[in-house]
């Protein structure tokens, strides 16, 4: 299927550079998601909660703990509120309530 040259081409070339750009999204995430969405929720915490979930779906869990707590860092929020934070979030509503 694969010619050497085109498996070369995929390992030495392409799968370094997505991993390059991926590692690139999560720092700018970090540095992005938690600084916005502190502005955001200075007014009115536990703000959002629906957009956060559909934002953090597509991240593992302890990509979401890290961005939770980043963004707790840079609000002053206590431990406590945070974790409720990410229980608001990671919790799946009852639709049919």
């Amino acid at each position: 299927m694969w010619d050497n040259d085109g498996t070369r081409l995929l390992r030495e070339v392409i799968l370094p550079r997505l991993d390059a750009h991926e590692a690139e999204l999560r720092e700018l995430r970090a540095v992005t998601w938690p600084v916005c969405q502190g502005i955001l929720d200075k007014q009115t915490p536990f703000r959002n909660i629906d957009k956060k979930r559909r934002f953090l779906r597509l991240f593992d869990m302890d990509e979401i703990r890290r961005l939770v707590g980043l963004k707790a860092r840079y609000c002053g929020t206590d431990d406590v509120s945070a974790e409720e934070e990410l229980r608001m979030i990671t919790v799946v509503p009852n639709q049919g309530a």
